[in-house]
């Protein structure tokens, strides 16, 4: 379980936008005098709002599960994706082998010229 705060966590919990709740961590950091690249921790955040730990947990978890979900969705859009340029790849070689058969086997064909 992760223990850093996301703006996505803070857009859910309190739910604000984007640029609001990038301002919230921001008064926070301001708060706790932590630098531009330093974290905001659960416990940060709960104690800056006075709100319990497990409530942005549950969020927190929430968000993570519907992240990987994405993910996931993502993924499996990739390997169909793949599966079908594979098919249609085969397809075309097995054109090429059909066409190539038939020449092939086609009857030769002598033509008489005068000399």
């Amino acid at each position: 379980m992760r223990q850093v705060i996301h703006v996505n966590d803070i857009m859910v919990y309190f739910d604000k936008k984007e640029r609001q709740s990038y301002k919230m961590i921001a008064a926070i950091k301001k708060c706790y005098n932590k630098q531009a690249f330093q974290p905001i921790t659960i416990i940060d955040f709960a104690t800056y709002y006075n709100i319990s730990q497990e409530s942005i947990i549950e969020v927190m978890k929430s968000n993570d599960q519907l992240k990987n979900q994405q993910l996931e969705a993502v993924k499996q859009e990739k390997i169909k994706e793949a599966a079908t340029q594979k098919r249609l790849k085969e397809d075309k070689e097995q054109q090429i082998l059909d066409k190539l058969d038939k020449i092939e086997n086609r009857p030769k064909q002598f033509s008489h010229r005068s000399i």
